[in-house]
């Protein structure tokens, strides 16, 4: 039984936090661009192969995000919380 709870919180996780905002920026991306809009309006959204090549698309787009925010974000934070961490350690504020 752990194992299964193990592999269905992963499955969220990746459904939430990679597959969910691909598929965001996805959308806005076909909002903004009208070439990109135009090409979805042609596919067939209701056949399987192009819903699952959408999802496969969102998932990678999704990581790339992921690891985008975790090298523009997140480093530069945590290194300015460990600098603020070691200046109030010392005794300086």
């Amino acid at each position: 039984m752990k194992d299964f709870l193990e592999i269905l919180e992963k499955f969220v996780l990746d459904v939430i936090g990679t597959v969910i905002p691909g598929a965001i920026f996805l959308t806005g991306l076909t909002l903004c661009c009208p070439a990109i809009a135009r090409y979805a309006n042609s596919l067939q959204l209701e056949k399987f192969p192009t819903n699952a090549l959408l999802i496969g698309i969102a998932y990678a787009i999704g990581h790339g995000l992921s690891g985008f925010g975790e090298c523009a974000v997140v480093r530069p934070f945590d290194a300015f919380l460990k600098r603020v961490r070691s200046r109030q350690y010392q005794g300086q504020t």
